[in-house]
């Protein structure tokens, strides 16, 4: 029995059905490994904005507030700074009871500025030791930065505390918080414009309160 040999035509047949299905598997593999990549770098920047929130969350949690007649109300810092450079906006400087730090001076209930940086396209949260228990030396050398959020392109701070009784003023956001005001708002609104389109943030934190009734 004679045995039929293959053709060059099948052969080349053969040779380019066998590439198209090697081409498309090595496609669907570049894809997968690319689409990987991408939901890797997705999630590391989602994680990362949920250890902001969340570090937002518990600053404004453990915020300083002294009770009246506290005698260490000097170290009490709560107030809306008005932007000096261009591009600048409003930044909140406060003082919260922090956890435990690589510096002591830190650890306490340090000094921080929450701003944005247009040069760097972020939200900032930076630490100095409290200024009312720490030597002007001191202070100047020891600092922290915190990048919160990047990639923003604008930020905004806003306050918000409930009308007193019998006052005909209605609760509104504000952007202006003196330091002459009587503590510090109930919450504060956090907006972040953000690159690409769509990623904006919008994020309100209540504030922590020494124990008061608000009476309607």
């Amino acid at each position: 029995m004679k045995r039929h040999a293959f053709t060059l035509i099948e052969l080349l047949v053969s040779f380019m059905l066998f590439a198209i299905v090697v081409g498309a598997a090595l496609s669907i593999l570049f894809m997968y490994v690319s689409t990987e990549k991408k939901v890797a770098v997705i999630a590391e920047e989602i994680q990362k904005e949920e250890r902001a929130i969340l570090r937002l969350r518990d600053i404004f949690a453990h915020v300083y507030t002294p009770s009246k007649g506290d005698k260490s109300k000097n170290q009490y810092y709560f107030y809306a700074e008005e932007a000096i450079e261009k591009g600048a906006r409003t930044a909140l400087v406060l003082t919260f009871e922090c956890g435990p730090r690589r510096e002591i001076t830190l650890a306490q209930d340090p000094l921080a500025k929450l701003y944005f940086d247009p040069s760097a396209h972020a939200l900032v949260l930076y630490l100095w030791p409290n200024p009312a228990r720490t030597s002007p030396k001191k202070f100047r050398t020891v600092e922290e930065r915190e990048v919160l959020f990047d990639n923003v392109t604008d930020c905004a701070i806003e306050f918000w505390t409930p009308p007193k009784k019998d006052s005909a003023d209605e609760a509104k956001w504000v952007t202006s918080w003196p330091r002459t005001n009587d503590g510090p708002p109930h919450l504060v609104r956090i907006t972040c414009k953000r690159e690409p389109p769509g990623a904006d943030l919008v994020l309100a934190f209540p504030v922590r309160h020494p124990l008061t009734t608000i009476e309607y």
